[in-house]
């Protein structure tokens, strides 16, 4: 692993210097980059390559070429900090958040996180449907689950869980 990031370092100093050192210097602190540092940084990139290509003669083929790999850089940039995003996005959705923090909302499809209250048994994971239920009501508010409604056991986090859309086919009968 450490002969990767030396390696891509390595990398980042030939073609972005500063960049590179200052990885380096975060590198032997111990500090990591955020996924957002990671993003903006990308996208910094990206712009910086896209300025730097209109600065070059296209008639020239040599300046040509180089504009062309910048163009490739900017591209290449923009496409990893989308990327990403939908990492940061899919890492938010996938996330447990203990519910002594928040609760999710009425009628929200969740994977929750149950703790044995009666054995050390290891925690396990139900999916279920979250139904606030009055206060005097014999049933959990994460479903019609035995376990949650004997109180023989608590839900400790929960996570978003979206349900796909359902597979459609587009027969056209000529």
């Amino acid at each position: 692993m450490e002969k990767l990031l030396l390696i891509i370092l390595f990398i980042a100093i030939s073609y972005y210097p500063l960049c590179g050192i200052i990885g380096i210097i975060r590198y032997i602190r111990g500090e990591s980059l955020t996924l957002d540092e990671v993003i903006k940084h990308a996208e910094d990139i990206a712009d910086t390559c896209e300025y730097e290509t209109s600065k070059y003669n296209m008639s020239d083929p040599y300046e040509s070429h180089v504009a062309c790999q910048e163009g490739e850089c900017s591209e290449e940039h923009r496409q990893l900090a989308e990327w990403l995003k939908e990492l940061k996005q899919l890492r938010e959705q996938t996330r447990w958040i203990p519910v002594s923090k928040r609760l999710p909302k009425a009628l929200e499809f969740v994977n929750c996180t149950c703790h044995s209250l009666i054995d050390d048994r290891e925690d396990w994971v139900i999916e279920t449907v979250y139904v606030p239920q009055p206060s005097d009501s014999p049933y959990s508010d994460w479903g019609n689950i035995p376990m949650l409604n004997s109180g023989d056991c608590e839900v400790v986090a929960w996570m978003h869980r979206d349900i796909p859309k359902p597979y459609r086919t587009d027969h056209k009968e000529k």
